[in-house]
């Protein structure tokens, strides 16, 4: 690969694969020079796309979680379950919840683990099944 340049100020004009180019009037062919601003590009552009992907996975780590916490109220309100084990549920989710909030899903599906033989199985399993889905869809 060479690079061509403007022949009169050196600025680059075009990168070409062809062995056989022949540099145009005001032009200057050289042996390839890379083009830091796209290496910079690239870069910019890697981290702005990772960056949009937290700020999705933060947004639907929150809707997640309010909706199990509406849920969880609405149980409490109908009497399904206690006020107690409302309340006990909210403490035993704390660091799972804080996870899920800030997008960190996997990180939060770690924290369910640890936390399996405090809630009831059928809770655990629904929870566990949509946080995994939700990774294997969006990791």
């Amino acid at each position: 690969m060479k690079t061509v340049k403007n022949a009169v100020n050196g600025e680059i004009l075009f990168h070409v694969a062809d062995d056989n180019y022949q540099a145009q009037e005001g032009e200057i062919l050289v042996d390839f020079v890379p083009d830091v601003d796209s290496a910079l590009d690239i870069q910019n552009n890697l981290l702005n796309n990772e960056f949009e992907k937290y700020l999705k996975r933060k947004s639907d780590g929150e809707s997640c979680y309010l909706k199990l916490s509406a849920e969880l109220r609405l149980s409490k309100l109908s009497g399904q379950i206690t006020e107690e084990y409302h309340s006990s549920l909210e403490t035993i989710l704390t660091p799972f919840r804080n996870e899920l909030m800030c997008g960190q899903w996997v990180t939060g599906l770690k924290f369910l683990e640890l936390i399996v033989g405090q809630l009831e199985e059928e809770l655990y399993l629904k929870i566990h099944n949509q946080i995994t889905m939700y990774i294997n869809e969006n990791y």
